[in-house]
């Protein structure tokens, strides 16, 4: 964690009246928690309240949500899906030897800068697309490589991922999106292992999973689309 890093957040409140009037497509704990469809007019809307505040105050205050693009990687056949399990070496020691799913991380105001003017609200899913673009270039290297061209093909960012089940995820609420990648590896071998495993055995891991590893397990065994539409 950098000293003084500032980080993507809205107000708590805001999602919750934003989330309230969206699906509920997976269940997870707690009847309100787990994956539900959020359309991009309506995450546009709910953006317009993004602010940055240092991590290590929206690490400990549940009054925000901090958000965390989610990327999801597929084999281009789509019958294997990839796998990253968190070494101890990583700052979130919560999440050490649990198995992601996805990619990402917190986006900062950096990535805003990069995105363009604070002031135009629209800009900040672009802020959004940015920071999963850094994040992804930062981890990860894929055939075809993922580049600029290739964020905005995450949209429309439909699903997110909301669960309250940790200290972890009470303050953060993941931007789910999926991806099809011909060859992944990894770049910071420190903090993750890579596993490539066949899709219809992704629930052999479920039990080793993080919380939102495991909402999207029971999405995709929900939703078959997802992957057919890839």
């Amino acid at each position: 964690m950098r000293t003084n890093e500032r980080v993507f957040v809205v107000p708590t409140e805001i999602v919750n009246r934003f989330l309230e009037s969206s699906e509920l497509v997976v269940e997870f704990g707690n009847l309100k928690d787990g994956i539900r469809k959020l359309n991009v007019c309506a995450l546009v809307e709910m953006l317009k309240y993004a602010t940055f505040i240092e991590r290590e105050h929206a690490e400990g205050d549940k009054s925000y949500k901090q958000i965390i693009p989610y990327v999801v990687f597929l084999s281009h056949d789509k019958r294997h899906i990839y796998l990253f399990k968190r070494t101890s070496n990583q700052t979130e020691k919560r999440l050490h030897n649990l198995y992601s799913l996805g990619i990402g991380g917190h986006i900062n105001f950096d990535d805003h800068l990069m995105a363009g003017k604070w002031n135009d609200f629209s800009c900040n899913l672009l802020t959004l697309l940015v920071g999963a673009g850094r994040e992804i270039s930062e981890e990860v290297k894929s055939k075809p490589e993922f580049g600029m061209n290739s964020l905005f093909s995450l949209l429309p960012l439909t699903y997110v991922i909301d669960t309250n089940s940790s200290d972890v995820s009470s303050v953060h609420l993941g931007i789910l999106s999926f991806a099809k990648v011909k060859k992944l590896t990894i770049r910071e071998k420190e903090n993750f292992e890579l596993k490539k495993v066949r899709l219809d055995k992704l629930v052999d891991y479920y039990n080793e999973m993080e919380d939102w590893a495991k909402t999207v397990v029971l999405l995709l065994s929900k939703e078959k689309q997802i992957v057919r539409d890839l």
